[in-house]
């Protein structure tokens, strides 16, 4: 736009030029004030003069507020999600997940000092969300954001070394009905398998058979693999930080499991399975409607059944319950655990109750691709152990 005839600006108050040769200017008026030895620069977010200086003024008044009563400015909740997403440095799923709950939260909350949020603030955004329909996990996550930025403000965020706000409310999460796991049948597992794309039914086959979550799972990598001396094979040796108790994990392969790994050498140089994202995705939820699992909204639908899958099938082979917490790797924090010779012997033993009898393959009615893959591991029953990766 051209330069606005309008009489002059008052102090403070600029029409800014764009950076390019076109001449024209930005449509809203920017700050640019020497106040108190600080530089206020920016967009006042309005073309209109009387706004801008109220804006101004208002920023003004945050400073003399600041220097002379040590009071912080009054922080809305949009300038500490622009502040947190600005900052953050975790993984990029999770600013994905961030961003979109702020976006999500703006028009409830984002006009609000962030001194004033609480549960009762967050009403309209969960009334909100309920109409929407979605689950009490879905809306979990933005009060987890809100907490996040809560917490920032209070504990990390200052200003001449005061923080945003003194005092962080506790924001409770809303509680609802907990999904249900649903564990498959042999029956429920080869027919959903044979729907799956051909590198995701073999993830989940060896999924089935180790109890891996989906975050090790997908990055499942060739360098973790190691000898054994022990047991005659090779083991992955999974990192802590892909673990969510923040252990690391030996995992053992049972014959399924490892004629699977066999089947995907080669196919990629770093990762197991290659490079993937997660498991649940649009060819998972649609082979698992048509393979008539069920959909309802007190089930769960994702990877994690294969987890309890795993579990369920050790208990029903008689497997102690102490090696069936071993497998799943279930243990506190402050506790590592180091598996000696017998022990390894002893859960690789464990593993083998759960491989499927040949006569649960042939002849029966379950798809010929997930049959085929459980034949041929079962045929490699006695060969040598796999030189590493």
């Amino acid at each position: 736009m051209e330069r606005p005839k309008l009489p002059g600006l008052p102090e403070g108050l600029v029409w800014r030029k764009k950076d390019d040769e076109s001449g024209e200017y930005f449509e809203q008026i920017y700050f640019k004030k020497q106040y108190r030895n600080r530089t206020i620069r920016g967009s006042s977010g309005t073309n209109d003069p009387e706004e801008a200086a109220r804006r101004l003024r208002k920023k003004l008044d945050e400073i003399d507020n600041l220097d002379f009563y040590g009071k912080a400015p009054d922080r809305t909740f949009r300038e500490g999600a622009k502040k947190l997403l600005e900052a953050f440095k975790g993984s990029d799923a999770t600013l994905r997940m961030y961003a979109q709950q702020a976006d999500l939260l703006d028009p409830h909350i984002g006009d609000v000092p962030l001194r004033l949020i609480c549960k009762d603030t967050l009403e309209p955004f969960i009334e909100a969300r309920t109409a929407d329909g979605v689950s009490v996990r879905t809306i979990n996550l933005g009060i987890e954001f809100v907490r996040v930025v809560l917490r920032r403000s209070a504990y990390y965020w200052r200003e001449n070394g005061i923080p945003w706000i003194v005092n962080c409310p506790i924001i409770p999460f809303e509680k609802g009905p907990r999904k249900q796991p649903y564990p498959l049948s042999w029956h429920e597992q080869e027919v959903f398998f044979d729907l799956l794309p051909g590198r995701k039914r073999k993830m989940a086959l060896f999924d089935v058979h180790t109890g891996l979550r989906d975050k090790p799972l997908v990055n499942l990598q060739w360098s973790w693999e190691q000898y054994e001396e022990a047991l005659g094979e090779t083991v992955f040796k999974i990192p802590a930080k892909y673990m969510k108790n923040g252990k690391p994990m030996t995992l053992i392969l049972n014959r399924i499991a490892r004629q699977v790994v066999e089947s995907m050498r080669g196919y990629h140089e770093i990762y197991v399975f290659g490079k993937a994202s997660r498991m649940t995705d649009n060819a998972w939820h649609r082979a698992w409607k048509d393979a008539g699992l069920p959909t309802g909204k007190e089930w769960c639908k994702g990877v994690h059944n294969l987890r309890h899958t795993f579990g369920k099938r050790l208990r029903d082979a008689g497997v102690d319950s102490r090696d069936v917490q071993d497998l799943l790797h279930h243990m506190p924090r402050d506790i590592t655990r180091y598996y000696s010779a017998p022990e390894l012997k002893k859960l690789k033993a464990a593993l083998e109750k759960i491989v499927p009898k040949p006569q649960l393959v042939v002849g029966s009615t379950v798809g010929p691709k997930v049959a085929q893959e459980i034949s041929g591991a079962q045929s490699t029953a006695s060969e040598a152990a796999p030189s590493t990766s």
